[in-house]
């Protein structure tokens, strides 16, 4: 039941989420108040936001019930309640129904184009719409077992409807993380991104966020400036969509200008403020600008809320690395192998650490990554950053040599990446800044 309920609260989501005149606050954000029995006037006063609406769902055989009611957080009233029944084959409506009738309570005025948006279906069919919230359900999870069983269940329900746009923008976005997370090459990926997004499209060229996984594949394939259309593309047409600023804000980043990236890092922060990823990567952006003590203050309240995100040990570790505490940056990244299940790893890089600090610690850890690379896909650029680190000038370039001609994942960070500073002066790296059209 609970990847229905999440299924739900992301289609009602994401139906208001593209209505000019509403600001509403993303799935990520809320749905950790599903499991609790909060006041709706607290949870509304801490997202800031004038009422809540809040939604129970149960199951009497093949009926499901979904009862909802919005709550004026200003003083406790009932603004609008209201029940749903419908048989599990017929879910994929409930969804629609509820945007619309809310936006009907607030008495929005509404372009004709936003009639058309909150009135259609992404589906009409009950089992492929199961599959896709089963596959969202999936992806939020992020690990790479579960970024593999949303490829999984995406692919299930295009199959079931092939005219069901978000299933193909949803199977799109997974390849982009998997891609970006190094589990595979840009070749598996990049084919794979652009035939789904763009058959997304094809189908609603109203949706935003196939336009955003184009946009990271322009990335991949370093055209710098369609990546920023695309990305202004999704923005323009939902304003509303804390990943498309997001993803904007890391490549302005990576471009190597942080100001206009914490600008966009804030819009999407101010839309999902409980995200994990956009928090890390708005204390990364805090860090290029030289503000450690605020973003070091914000990663320890992070990491004091939610210990269990790996990538926020990765963020700390960086900031360490920049401060000089070696110590402490060694902790965190044997920490955040750790907590990602890289067990083997952890161990290899601690113990390197002991016998030879960080040259041992860095081999180690390369000797794992390449006797893994024997079973499945390593990417070279990671085998470069390690080799960066430890001050082996040579092999690094020789495994960017390796990752430039794949188009790795990640490279796109090199301008950048901790490990490559001592570099910017050597002839190899500016280079390969140049092959790659990124500014020098």
């Amino acid at each position: 039941m609970d990847y229905l309920a999440d299924g739900i609260t992301e289609g009602v989501i994401n139906h208001l989420s593209r209505l000019s005149g509403l600001r509403v606050m993303a799935r990520s954000t809320v749905v950790r108040y599903r499991q609790a029995q909060q006041d709706p006037l607290q949870i509304g006063r801490e997202l800031k936001v004038a009422a809540v609406v809040v939604g129970r769902l149960s199951q009497h055989g093949d009926t499901l019930n979904v009862e909802t009611e919005m709550v004026d957080v200003s003083n406790g009233s009932q603004i609008w309640g209201d029940q749903y029944r419908r048989k599990t084959s017929d879910i994929a409506s409930v969804q629609d129904d509820i945007a619309s009738d809310i936006s009907g309570q607030l008495r929005l005025k509404l372009t004709g184009e936003e009639k058309k948006r909150l009135s259609g279906h992404g589906t009409e069919n009950g089992e492929a719409y199961q599959l896709y919230v089963k596959g969202r359900y999936y992806l939020e999870q992020r690990t790479p077992d579960s970024l593999h069983n949303a490829v999984d269940q995406f692919s299930q329900a295009t199959a079931k409807d092939p005219t069901y746009a978000q299933a193909f923008a949803g199977l799109a976005k997974t390849y982009v993380i998997l891609f970006d997370r190094q589990i595979i090459s840009h070749d598996e990926a990049s084919p794979k991104i652009r035939s789904a997004a763009q058959r997304a499209i094809e189908l609603d060229p109203t949706l935003a966020e196939p336009h955003a996984t184009l946009a990271v594949l322009k990335e991949a394939d370093w055209d710098w400036v369609g990546a920023e259309t695309e990305y202004r593309n999704a923005i323009g047409l939902n304003p509303n969509d804390p990943t498309s600023y997001h993803w904007y804000a890391i490549l302005l980043q990576n471009l190597g200008r942080p100001k206009e990236a914490l600008s966009e890092i804030e819009k999407a922060l101010a839309l999902d403020p409980a995200s994990p990823q956009i928090n890390s990567n708005h204390v990364s952006i805090l860090s290029d600008l030289h503000r450690y003590d605020e973003a070091m203050a914000e990663l320890n309240r992070l990491i004091a809320a939610n210990s269990e995100f790996p990538p926020y040990y990765g963020y700390r570790s960086s900031l360490y690395w920049r401060l000089g505490k070696q110590d402490a940056y060694v902790a965190d990244q044997v920490m955040q192998m750790k907590k990602i299940g890289h067990l083997q790893e952890a161990e290899a890089f601690a113990t390197g650490y002991r016998k030879l600090k960080l040259k041992g610690a860095f081999t180690a850890r390369i000797e794992v990554l390449k006797n893994k690379s024997q079973r499945e896909y390593v990417s070279p650029y990671e085998i470069a950053v390690n080799y960066g680190f430890m001050g082996d000038r040579d092999q690094a370039f020789e495994w960017l040599e390796k990752a430039y001609a794949e188009r790795s994942g990640r490279m796109e960070y090199i301008k950048v990446e901790d490990a490559f500073v001592p570099f910017h002066s050597d002839p190899r790296y500016v280079d390969l800044l140049k092959h790659m059209g990124l500014p020098q």
